[in-house]
């Protein structure tokens, strides 16, 4: 059909290759990892069991993942995204089970005709790289969309924040508060119970534990022991949250019971002058996200933020220090200590002896 202003062939008064769409499926096919798996896969057949069998090892290792990469490129684009996911399982689950009948069966290799004994030599070889990239895939995408989810959710949680009164700085936040000594004595108790279970399944379990890998292992303790062991932990520190108010001027830093974000009469968790401040450390999203404040010859406190019974909608994460109440610590003798995880945005304020 004709167009007005366009004569046949052309647009805008130029001609049109038509060669160019050719080309460009011409390089699609040639370029299509299929292409070359089966290329790799036909290439193989001739060399294995002969002096130049390394090569077709190659090969035929070289077929598998191209082949399993041709697969995972037709399922990643597939919508919805639960589908391709979906299908990828199915996938994975496919090539496992064809790896295991490749390993361990050898009766039905028997039955089967001469002739098709080297094609099913490099579909041995094959089945590991396709098995291993289509599993590496999964997980990626599996973990990807696992971190997506968690942006998201993160992203719609409030994070606690400084307001500014005129008796200085405060911050309005759960936590369960500790002596600086039980924080420390918990996770001692902690690593002590942990070393002590695992020699037990070691020693119970010996002829177990020396046919599992170590990363069965660390799953296996980690789902029975660690676990049930965090659970208890979280439950308890669940009961112990109290609301928090973090009140710091320019002298004293105090920390008190609060109610819907007024202190209450009791007398303070932690109160002390800047100027008896030995140490601040504000871990805001380094686990366990926490508050340390250790005051020199008194009392010391650990407010555990991150694992607090708190709303859906609020953080767990702690907010930075604001950069006025900063220098004013700095100026009262509290210099910032270079943190070895600057990453996880943990400050440590430490008084030069």
């Amino acid at each position: 059909m004709l167009y007005p202003g366009a004569g046949f062939g052309t647009t805008g008064g130029g001609p049109v290759s038509e060669a160019a769409p050719t080309r460009s499926i011409v390089r699609r096919v040639l370029l299509h990892p299929l292409l070359w798996a089966l290329m790799c896969f036909a290439a193989a057949l001739p060399l294995l069991g002969t002096e130049h069998d390394f090569w077709g090892f190659l090969l035929a290792l070289l077929a598998g993942w191209l082949g399993a990469h041709a697969a995972v490129r037709v399922l990643v684009p597939l919508r919805p995204a639960w589908l391709s996911v979906t299908l990828h399982v199915v996938l994975g689950a496919v090539v496992a089970a064809l790896l295991f009948g490749m390993v361990s069966a050898a009766e039905w290799r028997d039955a089967l005709p001469a002739v098709l004994l080297p094609a099913l030599l490099v579909l041995q070889f094959a089945a590991a790289p396709a098995a291993g990239w289509v599993w590496l895939t999964l997980i990626g995408r599996v973990t990807g969309a696992m971190r997506e989810g968690a942006s998201r959710r993160e992203a719609a949680l409030t994070e606690p924040a400084w307001a500014r009164d005129a008796d200085g700085w405060c911050l309005e936040l759960r936590a369960v508060p500790l002596p600086r000594g039980a924080f420390l004595a918990v996770g001692v108790g902690l690593g002590a119970l942990a070393a002590v279970l695992v020699g037990g399944f070691l020693l119970v379990f010996d002829d177990l534990a020396q046919r599992m890998s170590p990363l069965v292992m660390i799953l296996v303790l980690g789902w029975t022991v660690g676990l049930p062991a965090y659970l208890v932990l979280r439950a308890v520190a669940r009961s112990r949250t109290v609301a928090i108010s973090l009140r710091v001027d320019g002298e004293r830093m105090r920390v008190l019971r609060s109610e819907d974000g007024a202190p209450l009469p009791d007398p303070p968790l932690f109160d002390a002058s800047v100027a008896e401040l030995r140490r601040l450390r504000w871990s805001a999203r380094s686990a366990p996200t926490r508050i340390e404040l250790l005051r020199d010859g008194g009392s010391s406190i650990v407010l555990l933020v991150g694992m607090a019974k708190r709303p859906k909608d609020e953080s767990p994460m702690l907010p930075p220090l604001p950069r006025q109440l900063l220098r004013a610590l700095e100026t009262a003798g509290l210099p910032e200590k270079a943190s070895k995880r600057p990453r996880d945005e943990e400050l440590v304020l430490e008084r030069r002896r």
